[in-house]
C-alpha cells in the first residue's frame, strides 16, 4: 500500500530588500490538524520605510497564531477543524485579522492607511484551501501540465474580463491598481476554492513580479529541470525573473505530493469555488 507525502519550500528576497519586503508565512506542523500553511502577503503600493510593511506583517503573525498555534480554537465562535468545516473556520479566521486591521488604522499610528494583499492555502490531509486577494498567483503543475489557479484582483483583468477582445489595449499602470485589499474596509470579499490534491501534484505560488517576467511555459520547464524539489525550484524561478529584469523583491513558494509506492487515488480534478 503506497503513501503520500506533502514537501514544502520557498526563496524570499525579503531580507535584500529591506526597504520593501513581502511577508511570507511557510510551515508545516505535523502536530497540527492544519497540517500545512504557505502564503504571501504583500503590502499594497510603494512602501519605503519599515513601519510601511506593517500591514503585511500583522496578517502573517496572526495567521501564524491561529493555526500553526492552533489559536483558532480560542475564536468566540467554536469551530472544529474538519474537512467540511476548514472553509468557514478560514474565513472567520481572516474576517477577524480584516476587521482588527481596520479598526487598528483609527489607533494605532504604524498602521494609518496600511492595507496588504494575501494569497495562501492551508492544507488537511488531501485537500488545500486556498484563499486568495491581490494580483499573487498559484500554479498547480499536474501531469506535465501548468495552470494559474487565480484571478488577478486588478484594474487592467477587471477591464479584459468585462470588454474581453473589445477592451483594447490596457495601460501598463493599470496592472499595479488594485480594488480589493486587506485593512481599506470592514469586510472583503475574499476569492476561496478548495482543491483536491492529487499524488505528484506541484503547487507554485509567486508575486506579482516573478510571474510578469516569467511564463507559464518557463516555469513548467524550470520544474522539470528542477526535479520538482521546491527549496530548488522556487531559487531557480527567483533567478529567471531577476536575470530578465524583476526589480523589486520576489518571492516564490512551493508545494509538492509526493506519492510513495504508487499510491492509487482519483484522477478527479474537483476543484470547488466558494462564494460567501
Amino acid at each position: 500500500m503506497g503513501y503520500l507525502e506533502k514537501k514544502i519550500g520557498f526563496y524570499s528576497e525579503e531580507d535584500t530588500f529591506k526597504e520593501k519586503r513581502d511577508a511570507v508565512v511557510c510551515f508545516s506542523n505535523p502536530k497540527s490538524e492544519v497540517a500545512m500553511m504557505a502564503g504571501i502577503a504583500k503590502t499594497y503600493g510603494s512602501p519605503t520605510r519599515s513601519e510601511d510593511e506593517a500591514a503585511s506583517q500583522y496578517l502573517l503573525s496572526e495567521l501564524d497564531k491561529y493555526f500553526k498555534q492552533q489559536e483558532y480554537k480560542n475564536l468566540a465562535v467554536n469551530i472544529q477543524a474538519s474537512p467540511k468545516n476548514i472553509p468557514y473556520l478560514y474565513k472567520t479566521v481572516l474576517d477577524e485579522i480584516n476587521d482588527h486591521l481596520f479598526q487598528e488604522q483609527e489607533n494605532s499610528p504604524h498602521l494609518k492607511n496600511r492595507s496588504t494583499l494575501f494569497t495562501g492555502a492551508l492544507t488537511y490531509e488531501m485537500e488545500l484551501y486556498l484563499a486568495h486577494v491581490g494580483n499573487s498567483r498559484v500554479y498547480r503543475a499536474r501531469a506535465g501540465r501548468i495552470r494559474c489557479l487565480t484571478d488577478d484582483h486588478t484594474l487592467a483583468a477587471r477591464i479584459r474580463k468585462e470588454k474581453g477582445s473589445e477592451s483594447g489595449l490596457v495601460p501598463s499602470e493599470y496592472d499595479s491598481i488594485l480594488y480589493r485589499a486587506f485593512g481599506c474596509r470592514p469586510w472583503i470579499k475574499i476569492d476561496f476554492q478548495v482543491i483536491h490534491a492529487l499524488p505528484n501534484d506541484y503547487y507554485l505560488f509567486c508575486t506579482d513580479e516573478v510571474h510578469r517576467y516569467v511564463t507559464d511555459n518557463e516555469m513548467d520547464k524550470i520544474l522539470l529541470h528542477c526535479e520538482y524539489d521546491p527549496d530548488k525550484c522556487s531559487q531557480t524561478i527567483v533567478k529567471q525573473a531577476r536575470d530578465k529584469g524583476a526589480t523589486g523583491p520576489l518571492t516564490v513558494i512551493g508545494i509538492l505530493y509526493i506519492n510513495y509506492m504508487g499510491l492509487e487515488m482519483s484522477k478527479s480534478e474537483a476543484t470547488i469555488r466558494l462564494d460567501f
